[in-house]
């Protein structure tokens, strides 16, 4: 059960200041109370206006790719390659390479562990988070046909619930099934290439992609340092419930360390530049055959059409010769990695007092046991993980578990279809999710709860493209295309004296001039019709709301009118 309370303003009432959030199953009840705005409640409105939207989404993405960095920066020093204790840590390092299939399984254990500060502004993402503070994610069934073959199926948990999941991978195409959710996502991944009409065959493919990140681990592998704590020592450990003797790699590292061994890193970079013009030569190589075929193919195409003179398929050319030139590219390249090197050595001082990487502190650390085989193939892997901006503030506590077995052995992948697929790549990708979620199901409970079942836009009044007349509230054909996440039927646009909007089966035309819109063919009276001001076309805002399901209010305060629509 699910239960979502909300403490109101003093604003009508209707923006929340104080949410609670009861989760409970299997004997399991979790309770936060989570600050979602300031104490003038205003300020929940206030930063909805469009010109607050793109720096907030901005600082939010910038906070959540910092802490993914902070994680990949501890993963990555962990790739060492100095031999320890007899083992070369180089070859074990690559031995995923070799990997090309394999059965196994995952966990992922997240847990928000509080702290006095946990609600600063700083730990927006902690805050966030807490309203879940336990997070399990186990993959019981991995299964690797090839390097760009593979099958998943497992389950997000959570208060002793549970949403089951799985995904399928091929290169044409990621196929995502979750439970509550009535059409997989889909995400393709040949898109770009299709869009230039280039057919690229899974063995191309895989054998480009192979001889890439092949290339990439020989080159950074043999430039990382180590960490101050890493050993070699013999242990047992289960594999897929046999047990085994292998040899474990134990190492350690904490957040005030990352960024000394960053510098090394860099440091090293700068010095080999043999190692580096041996890998941008084979980069060039490995690339160059699909350089030139998309460049062929795009002056192909340009060249099939009617308008096409001489002089629009020469930057082609020039593109196929400078690819063809392989001294000038590879010049290219190298100059260019070793200025990023050199830009970014140059400012890991001032990073280090950066607020962002206020994780990197003696607080967070990572432990990593590496099991490894007599071949030394990595067939276990365990970390544990703590991040925390200081010793007050709490942190999050990840534990990750993996283990593989059948390796190179002969491994069929469970596909998924794709058939009615939402690909999240369309514009429409918010209206279609909500749209195929199953309310009863458990995750159409928990984005109830979460207020997530419903879209909210507001239209400012004091915008240049609104129009109020008559008492009627009209905005640009475009600003309802965008805002409401309906359709445009661009034939008639241009062609009829009317716009039309669909919605799946839900057709809504305004003739301009007309005080009428039509209903899936019935005609309906409104106040004040379509009309084209100024070579544009404006359209009634609450007539053609409503039509598609929108709650519309009007706001004196703040002087919008509030458009809500609830999916389930």
């Amino acid at each position: 059960m699910i239960i979502l309370s909300q403490k109101k303003d003093m604003i009508g009432g209707r923006y929340p200041d104080e949410t609670k959030v009861e989760i409970s199953g299997a004997g399991i009840s979790a309770t936060r109370v989570c600050y979602i705005t300031s104490s003038d409640t205003s300020d929940f409105k206030l930063n909805q206006q469009p010109k607050n939207r793109w720096g907030r989404e901005m600082m939010k993405m910038k906070k959540l790719w910092v802490t993914l960095s902070v994680v990949l920066s501890f993963m990555l020093v962990f790739a060492a390659c100095d031999p320890v204790g007899g083992l070369n840590l180089n070859n074990v390092m690559k031995s995923p390479l070799e990997q090309i299939s394999y059965e196994g399984r995952t966990s992922i254990s997240i847990e928000i562990i509080p702290g006095e500060d946990l609600w600063l502004p700083d730990n927006e993402i902690l805050g966030m988070l807490s309203f879940i503070p336990n997070i399990e994610i186990n993959i019981d069934e991995y299964k690797q046909q090839d390097l760009m073959t593979a099958s998943m199926a497992g389950d997000i948990s959570f208060a002793g619930l549970s949403i089951p999941f799985a995904v399928s991978v091929t290169p044409r195409e990621i196929v995502i099934a979750v439970e509550g959710i009535e059409r997989p996502f889909v995400i393709d991944t040949a898109a770009s290439l299709t869009e230039l009409d280039i057919e690229l065959d899974t063995a191309q493919y895989n054998e480009m992609s192979l001889g890439f990140t092949k290339s990439l681990y020989n080159y950074l592998i043999p430039n990382l340092p180590n960490p101050d704590t890493i050993e070699v020592m013999f242990d047992t450990t289960e594999i897929n419930g046999v047990v085994q003797n292998l040899r474990k790699i134990h190492a350690e590292i904490y957040g005030h360390e990352v960024f000394k061994l960053i510098e090394k890193l860099l440091d090293n970079l700068l010095k080999n530049e043999q190692a580096l013009r041996k890998f941008v030569e084979e980069t060039y190589d490995i690339s160059k055959p699909l350089l030139v075929q998309v460049f062929s193919g795009l002056k192909q195409s340009f060249e099939m059409e009617e308008w096409a003179e001489p002089e629009d398929t020469f930057i082609f050319d020039l593109l196929l010769a400078y690819v063809d030139n392989k001294t000038l590219v590879t010049e290219f390249m190298q100059t260019t990695l070793k200025q990023i090197y050199a830009f970014v050595r140059g400012q890991l001082d001032a990073m280090k007092n950066e607020a962002e990487y206020d994780m990197l502190n003696e607080s967070s650390y990572v432990f990593a046991d590496l099991y490894v085989s007599a071949n030394s193939q990595i067939v276990r892997a365990d970390y544990e993980i703590f991040l925390s901006p200081n010793a007050e503030a709490g942190g999050i506590a990840i534990n990750m578990s993996t283990e593989k077995w059948n390796i190179n052995q002969p491994v069929e992948v469970d596909l998924l279809s794709s058939e009615n697929g939402i690909y999240i790549s369309e514009f429409m990708d918010e209206e279609e999710i909500l749209n195929a979620v199953d309310g009863q199901s458990m995750i159409g409970q928990l984005l109830t709860a979460f207020g997530l079942n419903e879209k909210r836009v507001y239209i400012w009044l004091d915008e240049a493209d609104v129009i109020i007349e008559n008492n009627t509230t009209l905005i640009h054909s475009f600003d309802a295309y965008y805002e409401l996440g309906i359709d445009i039927d661009w034939t008639s646009y241009y062609v009829d004296d009317q716009i039309v909007y669909t919605d799946g089966n839900l057709r809504v035309e305004f003739p301009l001039d007309r005080n009428v819109m039509i209903v899936n063919g019935v005609e309906v009276a409104i106040p004040v019709g379509a009309k084209k001001i100024d070579y544009s076309i404006y359209v009634p805002l609450r007539a053609l709301a409503e039509t598609f399901g929108y709650e519309v209010t009007y706001d004196p305060v703040f002087r919008t009118v509030d458009l809500v629509k609830t999916y389930f």
